[in-house]
């Protein structure tokens, strides 16, 4: 069965008249539920997800986020995941890039 694309037009934009626009649009969802006061990093483009530390290490979470965005963008993995290791131990950061979060999420004391 064929359709010409006039036709093929004209069937979808009479389906979108009858079904809302939500059925279309499909919502972005996170695995992390992103609070109502999640903060966005100025230059790395990550979102916070979690309370903001007390302190200035924000601004320095935010520089090495940008300093590992430019090494995957150059392709240089090593250094990238380098740079995530380090935000994991200095400052217990998890790192989500598909949704372009992260987390910071509090240390355990083991024992």
């Amino acid at each position: 069965m064929r359709f010409s694309i006039v036709a093929l037009a004209t069937l979808v934009s009479a389906v979108k008249a009858f079904l809302p626009t939500s059925a279309f649009v499909k919502p972005f969802s996170s695995p992390i539920s992103t609070p109502a006061t999640a903060l966005s990093s100025r230059s790395s483009g990550y979102v916070c997800v979690s309370p903001p530390p007390a302190d200035d290490t924000l601004t320095e979470i935010d520089a090495l986020l940008q300093e590992r965005n430019e090494a995957r963008y150059a392709r240089d993995y090593d250094a990238a995941d380098d740079i995530r290791d380090d935000l994991k131990r200095r400052y217990n950061v998890h790192v989500y890039d598909k949704f372009r979060e992260y987390e910071i999420v509090e240390r355990r004391d083991r024992g």
